[in-house]
């Protein structure tokens, strides 16, 4: 129960719905249970979850890759449009903002996705995303550069030029 919120927050920022989420993160614990006797002491434990999660997460989006591309494809053709109540045009800018930020994280390859949720939006340093993915830290910090970029592009239409410090 400690680490059921950040657990889900990791899953959800991976995954393209609250469900899917929900998913990963009940088959993530599932897994722990099963293998909490192979847990070594010299990992924190909330690492070892994250690496837990971020393996189920990666597996199912694998496996969900056409699926997802299917959805994607139907929601820009079918012009889904959110309604929303009136808002404040500054709150509006920045749900408008945080949706755009959603969208480009969730454009990234999973490899690269899984790094900017873990160092940028969980705020483990490189040693523990290292640790959280099973991959060098050099190999982290490649990704974290090729993610931003990634990113950087994808958001300057929305975002170039502004001086808004967002």
């Amino acid at each position: 129960e400690k680490h059921a919120e950040s657990a889900y927050r990791v899953a959800r920022r991976m995954m393209p719905s609250h469900e899917a989420a929900d998913d990963v993160v009940q088959e993530a614990f599932l897994r722990a249970h099963q293998s909490v006797g192979n847990f070594r002491r010299d990992a924190m434990l909330d690492t070892w979850l994250y690496r837990i999660v971020m393996n189920v997460a990666l597996n199912q989006l694998r496996g969900q890759r056409r699926r997802m591309r299917f959805l994607d494809r139907f929601r820009r053709d079918a012009g889904v449009m959110s309604r929303r109540p009136a808002m404040p045009s500054a709150a509006v800018e920045q749900v408008e903002a945080r949706e755009h930020v959603q969208e480009a994280v969730m454009a990234l390859p999973p490899a690269l996705r899984a790094v900017v949720v873990l160092f940028d939006l969980e705020g483990l340093d490189c040693a523990e995303v290292s640790s959280a993915l099973g991959i060098p830290q050099g190999t982290v910090r490649s990704r974290l550069h090729n993610a931003r970029r990634q990113l950087r592009i994808r958001l300057e239409p929305y975002f170039g030029g502004s001086e808004r410090g967002e």
